[in-house]
């Protein structure tokens, strides 16, 4: 997939309330706890996410990404405008962490 057709889905996304993110990533998400998590190719590069609520994170709402980030931070803006309690923390790492298989 190309970085500007993911970054015009995740905008499109946020302006319509953020709803509908996690499944972007994860295909069996069923939208009962923000939780994710997901592997994916942009530009011939990988990226991964992983977002964590307030049950299980450090911080209040951990949200990991390996990758372009710029797209990390499009996927923070429109993660935090979903009505969950709290904003995310956004955890840039330097390698991939994931072992699922998950592409979109």
């Amino acid at each position: 997939m190309k970085k500007e057709t993911l970054l015009k889905k995740i905008e499109k996304i946020r302006k319509e309330g953020g709803y509908g993110l996690q499944s972007l990533f994860e295909k069996d998400y069923d939208g009962s706890c923000p939780c994710f998590d997901g592997k994916f190719i942009v530009d011939s590069k990988p990226n991964e996410v992983w977002g964590r609520c307030w049950r299980v994170s450090k911080n209040a709402q951990d949200l990991h990404f390996f990758g372009d980030i710029e797209i990390g931070k499009a996927i923070k803006r429109c993660l935090d405008t979903q009505e969950w309690h709290n904003e995310y923390t956004l955890i840039i790492h330097k390698k991939p962490f994931l072992e699922t298989n998950t592409k979109i």
